[in-house]
């Protein structure tokens, strides 16, 4: 198997894993059922990526994902074309999974494939068709919600990050507005800007002293 090079595009993030951390407002995490949808147009076209939740946990239509890391690297718009696009999504069990795809277990995300993950984003980050659009001086956005295991074992994050505007500087690792006006972290991404993080991991609790809310960062 070729060598794998990924965690481009939004999948730039690092998996923050670390152990067990107190309980938040982040915690109660709304849980929506994920179910395929399927419809066609005139033509007989599947039309599932664009009504409702696919069998991964996407609904492109809706700006929503909500399923496992596994199945949102695996089903993305980036890496169609790509050997593992679209394969069948990771439901729990190993064993099975490995006797049908044995190359999975070495593929550097494998790892997180029981973390769960709720993301939400908007028209200005990835479109309706799953097309990634140009996020500098846009109004792009997306939020993070990680869980992973129960009881003590458990761990969880909350990220949000915004477009940066070309106008905006990197600095000691943050960002900066024109102005001088402290804005977020740096984060992977040298167009978006983390804006809030909750609970454990790198970076810590963090809300932006500009505004942690979306609103502020649309363009007039």
């Amino acid at each position: 198997m070729r060598n794998f090079i990924i965690f481009t595009g939004i999948w730039a993030l690092s998996f923050l894993l670390i152990t067990a951390c107190e309980d938040s407002v982040y915690d109660e995490i709304v849980e929506e059922p994920v179910s395929e949808t399927v419809s066609s147009d005139q033509k007989g076209n599947d039309q599932s990526r664009v009504y409702g939740f696919d069998q991964w946990g996407y609904n492109w239509n809706a700006h929503h994902f909500n399923g496992n890391v596994w199945n949102a690297i695996v089903a993305d718009y980036l890496y169609q074309g790509e050997f593992f696009w679209r394969i069948d999504p990771y439901t729990g069990d190993d064993e099975s999974y490995l006797e049908k795809y044995p190359w999975a277990d070495q593929m550097p995300f494998w790892a997180y494939r029981n973390m769960e993950l709720v993301m939400h984003w908007n028209e200005g980050l990835i479109s309706k068709d799953g097309e990634y659009q140009d996020w500098l001086d846009s109004d792009a956005w997306i939020t993070f919600h990680y869980k992973l295991g129960k009881g003590s074992d458990k761990w969880f994050q909350f990220q949000k990050f915004v477009a940066a505007k070309s106008t905006d500087y990197i600095k000691d690792g943050m960002w900066y507005d024109q102005d001088g006006n402290l804005i977020g972290i740096f984060h992977d991404w040298d167009t978006l800007i983390m804006i809030e993080v909750h609970d454990a991991g790198q970076p810590p609790y963090f809300k932006s002293p500009l505004s942690p809310g979306l609103g502020k960062y649309k363009l007039r």
